[in-house]
């Protein structure tokens, strides 16, 4: 809810994106790469949703997505169990 309206967007937005990947391109992935395959979700997210300063800041700032990784990934399973 503290979210600026283009990050709570973009974090929406890969929820939607970590789902698809891990369904239909890597369904268990390595825990050494979760951090990888977050931020690659989080990037795509922002892509999609044109938010170029989230863009750039997820691809040069390993804390921001560090903040956001356990978020995206929980949020994700829990939206795949209950679909």
């Amino acid at each position: 809810m503290d979210q600026h309206p283009d990050l709570a967007s973009v974090i929406r937005e890969s929820f939607k994106v970590i789902t698809k990947e891990t369904l239909f391109e890597n369904t268990f992935p390595p825990v050494e790469s979760c951090a990888r395959l977050t931020q690659h979700c989080l990037y795509t997210a922002a892509k999609s949703k044109r938010a170029n300063a989230i863009k750039e800041r997820i691809k040069k700032d390993e804390n921001f997505v560090r903040n956001l990784q356990d978020l995206v990934i929980m949020v994700s399973l829990l939206l795949v169990v209950v679909s």
